[in-house]
């Protein structure tokens, strides 16, 4: 296989799994969240300790409302701010527990949808999607920083 239909087949799997992610979070039910709110509270929850700038970055949000987004979150008490101690300038967002909380909610919510999707699979697919995961995590999907 060369290299460009990889790009392709990569490309195509990519915009399945965004599909299949706003199909699995369409309809949750958690406290008066937006989509931008629940976006950012699913990004810290697998990275935490983002800076504003690296947020408005990973989901391609304009600064300001980056910013409005994160008061929101922060006067919601989904969020706590702290200053770096190195360089007081540098603020880093976390999860504050009840913003754990919700995404706890949130996956449990998911959670069962994903397990309806997948009550007429067999053990040995189920071992082969996850052993494929592993594979792409590590082969594809790793940062090039790392």
């Amino acid at each position: 296989m060369n290299k460009e239909l990889l790009f392709k087949q990569a490309v195509t799997f990519f915009s399945a799994i965004h599909s299949k992610t706003f199909e699995l979070t369409k309809d949750i039910q958690l406290e008066d969240l937006t989509k931008i709110q629940y976006s950012i509270l699913e990004l810290l929850m697998f990275e935490p300790r983002k800076t504003p700038s690296e947020i408005n970055s990973c989901l391609h949000l304009s600064m300001p409302n980056t910013s409005r987004e994160l008061r929101k979150l922060e006067q919601k008490g989904f969020i706590k701010k702290y200053n770096d101690a190195f360089d007081k300038r540098k603020v880093f967002i976390e999860l504050s527990e009840l913003g754990h909380s919700i995404m706890n909610d949130a996956f449990s919510q998911i959670k069962v949808k994903f397990f309806a999707s997948l009550k007429d699979i067999s053990e040995q697919d189920i071992n082969d999607i996850s052993h494929a995961i592993k594979i792409l995590q590590k082969k594809l999907l790793q940062s090039n920083d790392e």
